[in-house]
């Protein structure tokens, strides 16, 4: 999954090659942003996939980019955050 937070810090996830806002369960009118008190700061973490030690996929050096949110956390392979605090 590809996803951005904007320079406004609003949420983007890409569907059908499009980025588009992403809505919040809580409130109709901001939508989901960095403004939330439990949306978190994307972070890098290791691809675990299966938990056989010998698949092919725990092979690869794969990385993501999490994102927490109020009530899930989302895992991109691509990510930008393009307020200026990360690359």
């Amino acid at each position: 999954m590809n996803g951005k937070i904007d320079n406004t810090g609003k949420l983007q996830i890409e569907r059908a090659g499009k980025m588009n806002n992403q809505g919040c369960p809580f409130t109709e009118d901001d939508g989901c942003g960095d403004w939330g008190p439990l949306f978190g700061e994307p972070t890098v973490s290791k691809w675990m996939g299966s938990h056989d030690p010998d698949a092919p996929e725990r092979k690869k050096d794969r990385s993501h980019w999490d994102l927490k949110l109020c009530k899930k956390t989302l895992l991109f392979d691509v990510f930008e955050d393009e307020r200026g605090c990360y690359a």
